[in-house]
């Protein structure tokens, strides 16, 4: 007896003359349905109804052209998300834009520097890079021509791992450390740019004290709040855009790196790739809540797109249970966590 979602194999578990019990696929189910079919020998037997598929995460994209991880981020513009990846020559490097609305990969050639601790973020119309560079280190992007232009050069000294985030009409940019040193020190220097001006503007210091991130930190932003977590550090702070201030606040669980921030609903969420914690605003706690998909993974990519949170890519642990990890992407498909 075979059983067959959507064209692709179930794996058949159990079962008696009345009824079969299989494991669905791990395949995309963009639309959250599947027809099922039965053979047996030479006989198929198709069903006359769709059936639901009530993941909570649901796959919905399992082609991406190529694997990738988070180490610069990405940034959302309309309705599409757009990464970098970096590759093992500056001209194979590329710009992937995933389309929501189709569920549709484009690839196009990248003709900035980019490097593995570089940084991007986006705004509602324009999205940004950060890369370390002597001369031309920040740059924006213009979707509706395809084009980046060189902005007016970030103030501070060069750096890794930097935060980076949009509120408003304002980019902030800041924080970060140096990997060339051996003792990695942090930096503290925090500055926002505003694009129509191209100048930057000094903000307020974060003096991170003993728990100093050494790794790319995942950065939440919710309304005028703006949550810090991770690079190797329990540290977790919040930045008050409207109030231009620091505050400690408590730890998160573990000490991890790579995990990437996203907002859902008015609700802050970091995820290491499988796993997905909510930051709670009234008692300043943290809540381990739905998994995502069947592989643990890191350095993974989170965004919100029209009120759908998404989670994908990212490194597979290992790499070569249920399928391909770095080339699916998850959304979330309950109104709340």
């Amino acid at each position: 007896m075979e059983v067959f979602f959507n064209g692709e194999p179930a794996k058949l578990v159990g079962g008696n003359r009345t009824m079969l019990q299989v494991i669905t696929p791990v395949v995309p189910f963009p639309e959250a349905k599947a027809s099922i079919k039965l053979g047996m020998a030479d006989y198929q037997v198709i069903g006359k109804e769709e059936i639901c598929i009530k993941d909570i995460w649901l796959m919905v994209s399992n082609d991406a052209p190529d694997n990738f991880v988070n180490y610069t981020g990405s940034f959302v513009i309309g309705s599409k998300a757009y990464f970098l990846l970096l590759k093992d020559a500056p001209e194979q490097n590329e710009l992937m834009v995933f389309e929501t609305k189709t569920l549709n990969w484009e690839s196009k050639q990248l003709e900035v520097p980019l490097l593995a601790t570089s940084n991007v973020t986006g705004s509602s119309e324009k999205g940004y890079l950060y890369t370390q560079s002597e001369n031309n280190n920040f740059w924006e992007y213009d979707p509706n021509i395809d084009l980046w232009t060189k902005r007016k050069k970030f103030p501070g000294k060069n750096r890794d791992f930097s935060v980076m985030f949009s509120v408003g009409k304002y980019i902030f940019l800041g924080l970060g450390n140096d990997q060339n040193t051996p003792w990695e020190p942090n930096f503290s220097d925090f500055y926002r740019y505003d694009p129509i001006q191209d100048d930057w503007e000094e903000m307020e210091d974060l003096d991170f004290g003993p728990s100093s991130p050494k790794l790319k930190m995942a950065c939440t932003v919710v309304g005028d709040k703006i949550i810090l977590s991770g690079g190797g550090s329990f540290g977790v702070w919040m930045y008050d855009s409207t109030k231009n201030s620091w505050d400690r606040k408590n730890d998160f669980p573990m000490a991890l790196s790579f995990t990437s921030g996203f907002s859902f609903n008015d609700q802050g969420f970091v995820t290491l790739g499988r796993q997905v914690w909510k930051y709670n605003f009234q008692d300043d706690s943290w809540t381990e809540v739905d998994e995502v998909g069947f592989s643990y993974r890191y350095r993974s990519f989170a965004f919100t797109i029209e009120g759908k949170a998404y989670i994908g890519g990212g490194d597979a642990i290992p790499p070569t249970i249920w399928g391909n990890p770095t080339r699916n992407v998850y959304r979330y498909d309950r109104p709340s966590f």
